[in-house]
């Protein structure tokens, strides 16, 4: 249900913009590409995520520009942390998000990240975002400070 927020978005969006590539981080299934439409030219696939204590950056995301993070508005995903808005931000990198509560409250709208309500709103932030390096330079910027200050000693005793 995930993808289906992205099916008849992210592959025409491709299509308009062909100098941009599409990485399905995580995924070793080429179907993802297939189900989303996108062009086999602008197709890449990361099945691992290496992490490097020695810098604490999730080396092999370092260089995305802006992270999408679709999440089907169903019950079961209300109950999903931000992780991946977080992973983006500490990466350097805006990410565009489905609007569960989670999202909600971690994206300082147009700071940090964006949230998508509607698939007009995908359109219009990676059109944004694809067009405007300063726009995300600065919302990168932003983002890592964010996530700087979430380190996980800070709350464990709330746990």
């Amino acid at each position: 249900g995930d993808l289906d927020v992205l099916r008849g978005v992210i592959g025409p969006w491709m299509e308009r913009n062909p100098d941009a590539r599409f990485l399905a981080a995580g995924s070793m299934e080429p179907d993802v590409h297939d189900y989303l439409g996108i062009p086999d030219h602008q197709r890449l696939n990361m099945p691992l995520i290496d992490f490097d204590p020695d810098t604490n950056v999730y080396t092999s995301l370092y260089d995305a520009d802006v992270f999408v993070i679709p999440l089907d508005q169903v019950p079961f995903n209300e109950g999903k942390s931000h992780l991946k808005g977080l992973e983006s931000n500490a990466s350097g990198a805006p990410f565009i998000a489905s609007p569960s509560e989670s999202y909600r409250w971690w994206t300082d709208e147009g700071e940090n990240g964006f949230i998508a309500k509607k698939p007009a709103d995908w359109f219009k932030y990676l059109d944004l975002l694809k067009n405007d390096h300063d726009l995300r330079v600065k919302m990168g910027s932003y983002g890592r400070e964010k996530a700087k200050g979430q380190d996980y000693s800070h709350y464990a005793h709330e746990w």
